[in-house]
């Protein structure tokens, strides 16, 4: 009932909120493939977040954040 859609960047710098909007703007590009199913956004990286992009993870349920650390362990 529920599709997540993930951007990863292997980059030296903290992802930045520039690359959720990217995120979300590709969404629309298969919303409609997705149908009823709710939207959940993933990001993944290297070298983590910009502290922008840790707080609106804090705001919403629909956003997961995964740094190198987490991705290692597996959680």
């Amino acid at each position: 009932d529920a599709a997540m859609l993930v951007e990863c960047k292997w980059t030296k710098r903290p992802i930045g909120v520039d690359i959720l909007r990217h995120l979300e703007g590709k969404a629309g590009l298969v919303s409609r493939d997705l149908g009823s199913r709710r939207r959940l956004f993933g990001l993944c990286a290297r070298s983590g977040f910009t502290d922008a992009v840790e707080q609106e993870a804090a705001r919403r349920d629909d956003l997961f954040l995964f740094d190198l650390p987490r991705i290692v362990a597996g959680e």
